[in-house]
């Protein structure tokens, strides 16, 4: 899809057809322009995890939060990015999840966050996320 929208000049209106819920919806969207879009302040790209290197994670903004329609009860940081063939891909990370906890310890910040990955030992990760309304969890063995 964004090559399909890096053809489009910003400004334009475009229709972008959805299906959710086995329901199909056409919504008017105006492409912007990438060079203004808002990047986090504070960003981390985590290196040296077995589970997660590979994935770029920020604190939730409100701005973020109303982009994602994430709700504000929701307490985590963001995965902004998830390179190819990471480890973060295959522990099935997305760009969008916000990570809630890994291994039962909050993560509501990314001081929060630092802490934890920092403590990661062993062979086995359990991680919640929030993903498009739902919260999962999933234990990751490597």
């Amino acid at each position: 899809m964004r090559f399909l929208i890096s053809e489009v000049m910003p400004g334009t209106m475009v229709k972008v057809k959805v299906i959710r819920d086995g329901k199909e919806r056409v919504f008017p969207v105006v492409i912007g322009d990438l060079a203004r879009a808002q990047v986090p302040e504070h960003q981390i790209l985590i290196k040296d995890n077995r589970f997660l290197e590979g994935a770029t994670v920020a604190d939730l903004s409100p701005a973020t939060r109303e982009t994602m329609e994430v709700d504000a009860k929701v307490q985590g940081v963001m995965v902004i990015d998830v390179a190819n063939n990471s480890a973060a891909a295959r522990t099935g990370l997305k760009p969008g999840d916000v990570i809630l906890s890994i291994n039962s310890r909050n993560t509501r910040n990314l001081k929060e966050f630092e802490q934890v990955i920092g403590t990661l030992k062993g062979v086995k990760m359990s991680i919640s996320i929030y993903r498009e309304g739902m919260v999962m969890t999933m234990t990751i063995i490597r």
